[in-house]
């Protein structure tokens, strides 16, 4: 899911006018073995034995303490927002998670945790999971605002999170500690609509905002709760946004149509738009992915046509050699539903450069490239079933659903989430290593018929971190965060999410 999907989401009319663990595959072009081995992803008493004494439940089912009260800013400093945000939560949270399971998001934590951010129909939950899948002393809590981004992880284990507040004109940006106390100086009210996921960046927090309607500009804030607005960057008609991890801020000018003209990209930083910084890129171009050394990855081409490219630019906005050739795959979009909302989905890129071209092209097709832009020996991977999407509820009308959004960890494997493939079975998780074949103890299949992987993240241990959304019966779903080691098996569950 795109990372202006909250901005999207209020001020679209600004922008546009139990399962089971497999074996290994045998033939990483091919689908999953008819001999998986079932695993449930959440607890059912189907559960066999095995599993039940041998897979920790990490379940929690108490509320956190309460957090402690918020305390003025140093002097300079704006003072903390009354509110009656945070206030002690429960997990699991207490809704359906058939639309609120696509917008859990996770961000490794410190000592081996994990931050998880589950939307509810109020606020937002945010919990710290410590190892073993339970949460930390002081976690869970709840912010009452109305949409929240993904919480932005701080060098220090220390998070922020950026939200949205009901008038959709300001935001207030929270900053907690890895023991769940609010820090002083905070909260703090931002002067406009956060636009996209925000970055901690050397300690401070940098968060693109928008007028709704009006132009972008970018704030940072200090880690004792200062301050500072940047200058506007003007908007074009159509437009979509995105902040580097750099907290650089990117501007992209859609044209009228995908196959008309170009998308523009511009830099943009506190100071406003850089001089001379300009890209451009044929067709939509909705979203980039940020490689080493500030550089960009770009998917260039059209949906349904062939050929396709990857393009890379440097900080400076140059086009690098780096890019690949022509790929005899079609593009896909990101998106499906009412509006141009989507474009095309991005490459993904991994720290050393190493970079992955996912198409959706006769089922599933993947190129690795390696940091100087070559298909890697041994790609590409191919299976005849596509990636998973959002959910849709049967005969709903006006409902869009962004595209699961792929992975890679350490070592340059990549995750891919894929769909159920018959009506007997759940979807399953793929991890494909450098040499294009599907790694042992690969892949994760559901067992439970309608469950589905619907995100996917790996810590630097390696750890694959993915949400599960099971049918639970009367039309009600579950979410369940299954932490699944590199060579497949599961750590532990946890149910986020309950009916």
């Amino acid at each position: 899911m795109p990372s202006g999907w909250i901005g999207g989401m209020l001020a679209s009319f600004v922008l546009l006018g139990g399962g089971l663990i497999a074996g290994c595959a045998t033939n990483p072009q091919t689908t999953a073995p008819s001999s998986a081995r079932p695993v449930a992803a959440s607890p059912t008493p189907s559960v066999t034995p095995a599993l039940a004494t041998g897979l920790p439940d990490a379940s929690p089912t108490s509320p956190g303490p309460t957090a402690p009260p918020t305390t003025p800013g140093p002097s300079g400093a704006p003072s903390a927002l009354p509110t009656s945000s945070p206030v002690p939560a429960e997990l699991p949270v207490r809704e359906s998670a058939e639309y609120f399971g696509d917008g859990v998001r996770m961000t490794p934590g410190p000592a081996g945790g994990l931050y998880v951010s589950i939307p509810a129909e109020q606020g937002l939950v945010v919990v710290l999971l410590g190892a073993t899948g339970k949460p930390r002393p002081s976690w869970p809590i709840a912010l009452a605002d109305t949409l929240c981004y993904p919480p932005a992880f701080a060098a220090d284990g220390s998070i922020r999170v950026a939200c949205a507040l009901p008038d959709a004109n300001t935001s207030r940006a929270y900053a907690f500690t890895s023991d769940g106390h609010p820090i002083a100086g905070w909260p703090v009210e931002l002067p406009g609509l956060v636009w996209t996921a925000p970055q901690v960046v050397d300690g401070q927090l940098v968060v693109m905002v928008s007028g709704n309607p009006g132009p972008l500009w970018l704030v940072s804030v200090a880690p004792d709760g200062s301050v500072r607005t940047g200058a506007p960057a003007p908007s074009p008609q159509n437009w979509r946004a995105q902040l580097g991890p750099d907290g650089t801020g990117y501007l992209l000018a859609l044209p009228p149509s995908a196959a008309t003209a170009d998308t523009k990209i511009t830099a943009f930083d506190l100071n406003g738009v850089r001089p001379g910084w300009l890209v451009r890129v044929t067709g939509w171009v909705t979203e980039l992915a940020f490689g080493p050394k500030g550089r960009l990855y770009v998917t260039e081409g059209q949906e349904g046509k062939r050929y396709s490219r990857i393009l890379v630019f440097g900080p400076d906005g140059r086009s690098l050699s780096i890019g690949s050739d022509a790929l005899p795959v079609a593009a896909t979009n990101d998106y499906q539903g009412a509006g141009p909302i989507g474009g095309l989905a991005p490459p993904v890129a991994s720290g050393d450069g190493t970079s992955f071209f996912v198409s959706e092209d006769g089922g599933t097709t993947v190129y690795g490239l390696d940091p100087s832009g070559r298909v890697m020996a041994g790609w590409p991977y191919r299976d005849t079933i596509g990636l998973q999407w959002g959910y849709c509820a049967p005969g709903a009308t006006g409902c869009a659903v962004w595209r699961s959004t792929p992975a890679v960890g350490p070592g340059d494997v990549l995750y891919l989430l894929h769909p159920p493939r018959d009506q007997t079975v759940g979807g399953s998780l793929v991890a494909i290593g450098p040499d294009g074949s599907v790694r042992p103890g690969w892949p994760v299949v559901l067992g439970r018929a309608g469950a589905e992987f619907r995100s996917v993240i790996v810590s630097p241990d390696g750890t694959a971190y993915a949400v599960v959304v099971e049918p639970e019966g009367g039309g009600r779903y579950s979410a369940t965060l299954l932490a699944i080691a590199p060579d497949g098996t599961v750590r532990y569950r946890a149910v986020i999410v309950e009916p």
